[in-house]
């Protein structure tokens, strides 16, 4: 049998035709529709997670637990955070702590008395900050600043200087220490 290679490109011609109108029917219109189904498919598994998760909150169990693990929560906060009384007073027992390591010379100043630094992204805390300034020994040194980290709540040890000043009296160090301290911030009934 013998074809003819006219009736063979004439074939091949309309095939390629065909398929070229079937990759544009599928690219311009099948394919964004699977897209949209995709999207949908995932917006209706997000719609019933929301829904399990709502069905978990009315059972009172799953409250009762969520409502303990919160405060819980808020009492591991109350290691790290202090509300504005007890900001007032970090003053002094920072001053405490310093008597308690034999430090001399010592003096704390805020770094801004009008109103906390701002944490980004943070709107419930906010950020004292201290400055302070002794004289001591290495040991010293050490005995306060582990003392500053154990304080109820935390106060954090931003950064610090020694400065080697011997004068006539013996061994003493001029010691800088910029302190911080979180602190709740008064929420707006």
């Amino acid at each position: 049998m013998n074809v003819p290679k006219e009736y063979i490109k004439n074939t091949a011609m309309v095939w390629v035709g065909f398929l070229l109108l079937f990759v544009f029917i599928y690219a311009f219109t099948l394919k964004p529709q699977v897209k949209k189904k995709n999207a949908l498919g995932q917006k209706l598994q997000q719609a019933k997670q929301d829904y399990e998760n709502v069905v978990k909150m009315s059972d009172k169990d799953t409250r009762d637990k969520l409502a303990k693990e919160i405060e819980e929560l808020r009492e591991k906060m109350r290691g790290f955070v202090t509300d504005m009384d007890g900001s007032v007073n970090l003053t002094f027992d920072i001053s405490r702590l310093a008597k308690s390591s034999n430090v001399s010379a010592f003096s704390i100043k805020s770094r801004n008395h009008k109103k906390l630094f701002d944490i980004p992204g943070c709107n419930v805390v906010g950020e004292n900050r201290m400055e302070v300034d002794f004289r001591g020994d290495f040991r010293q040194f050490a005995r306060l600043l582990n003392q500053l980290e154990r304080h109820d709540p935390v106060v954090f040890v931003d950064k610090f200087s020694i400065m080697d000043d011997r004068t006539g009296e013996g061994a003493s160090n001029r010691i800088n220490m910029d302190l911080s301290v979180f602190v709740e911030k008064k929420q707006e009934s």
